[in-house]
């Protein structure tokens, strides 16, 4: 019942100035659309080390809007994906090492484990959005699977490489990366958001999710692995704000984010989890050929007891020359409750061989620091190697 009421107490404010208009006269302007991504990634790597040669991702987006007299949009949007990551390291979650004489735990930020039995995970499909969108003067309002607006909002680096890169990895061929920088708590589970139109160049906005309990491709807050607690993030209320100036003359941009999150950890075998607490700030500043960005985050994994948070940071730079991109990034993290600490550099060239064809390759370096005690790792502390990059979008 909450949830509905409260859409329909937001959808009120946000459609207020579109009170009066007929929406049975004959203008009816439906606007639809549809696009696509293919992403795929061949890794050079020793299998040996559990790298994996080829890797990809697909998704199709569908979007329908109403636009009335008054300016208000009402519509709908979908979007379905398909993915073939790290078997051991599918969702960005799943196991990362164990010890078959401790007790296994989950970092309810990442979604990572120290369960006591490996995963391997083949392709999976998921439904990563479908909520209706009313916007009007007052600001937008969304109902249904979604991004929260502390992932909606959040900015940093932009890297060259689409989907393997070494923070907030979409594919990871090594199964190392351990940097995640977008505040994503909930992943695309059902919520209600609203955002406020942006003023001077400022936005601000608020989610809440009753229970992340959806499956999503690259945040998985509903994952059970193998001997692990069983998490579970119910009440989870987000706030974020979002600025961007761009400097007439100059053609300086500048866009900045801080975004806040609280939810409730709970697991039927481990009472020490409570409510876990994030927060998260951004920054890019980029010109006409050139981009310079900063991001990091730290939460406490819902875990009360000392050295338990968990804290990412990455920095990026990039530069174009016409269709050809250069950049470097490097992303640190680390999980004091998994005692799992990460360090990563990624060197990017990039070109857009086509309006929707880019190619990229990328020379990525990755440590990992994983427990002494670990009676087994799903996957190699110490990797390197070579990856190319194709997107294809329609």
């Amino acid at each position: 019942m909450f949830k509905p009421v409260l859409f329909l107490s937001l959808a009120s404010l946000v459609a207020a100035p579109a009170f009066g208009q007929d929406v049975w006269d004959d203008y009816s302007p439906w606007e639809h659309s549809v696009e696509g991504e293919v992403v795929l990634a061949i890794a050079a790597n020793d299998d040996d080390k559990g790298g994996e040669k080829f890797l990809g991702a697909a998704s199709v987006t569908g979007k329908s809007t109403y636009i009335f007299d008054s300016g208000l949009i009402i519509g709908a949007v979908g979007q379905i994906g398909l993915q073939k990551d790290h078997p051991a390291r599918a969702g960005f979650s799943s196991v990362v090492s164990g010890n078959a004489g401790s007790t296994a735990l989950t970092a309810p930020y990442t979604g990572a484990s120290s369960a006591l039995v490996p995963e391997h995970v083949g392709p999976r499909a998921a439904l990563e959005k479908a909520y209706l969108m009313l916007e009007g003067g007052y600001g937008e309002v969304r109902l249904g699977r979604d991004e929260g607006v502390a992932t909606q909002f959040h900015t940093g680096p932009e890297p060259i490489l689409n989907a393997v890169t070494v923070t907030n990895a979409r594919l990871d061929p090594l199964g190392s990366v351990f940097a995640r920088t977008d505040h994503d708590v909930t992943g695309p589970s059902v919520k209600v958001s609203y955002t406020t139109p942006r003023i001077l160049g400022v936005k601000v906005g608020a989610s809440y999710t009753p229970d992340a309990d959806v499956r999503g491709l690259d945040r998985d807050p509903a994952r059970r692995v193998a001997g692990g607690p069983g998490v579970s993030i119910e009440d989870t209320w987000e706030l974020a704000l979002n600025g961007s100036r761009r400097l007439r003359g100059s053609g300086l941009r500048i866009e900045g984010a801080v975004a806040w999150s609280t939810a409730e950890v709970s697991a039927a075998n481990f009472a020490n989890y409570g409510r876990m607490t994030t927060v998260s700030a951004g920054l890019t500043v980029s010109g006409e050929s050139w981009s310079v960005g900063i991001d990091h985050v730290a939460s406490d994994n819902g875990v009360s007891a000392a050295m338990s948070d968990y804290t990412a940071s990455s920095i990026g730079v990039s530069k174009q020359w016409g269709k050809t991109k250069l950049g470097v990034f490097h992303a640190q993290s680390r999980d004091e409750f998994l005692r799992i600490e990460s360090d990563a550099t990624s060197l990017e060239l990039g070109y857009e061989a086509l309006d929707d064809l880019d190619i990229a390759i990328a020379y990525q370096d990755i440590g990992m620091k994983l427990p002494n005690s670990a009676s087994f790792q799903a996957i190699s502390p110490d990797t390197h190697g070579v990856v190319i990059e194709i997107t294809r979008r329609f």
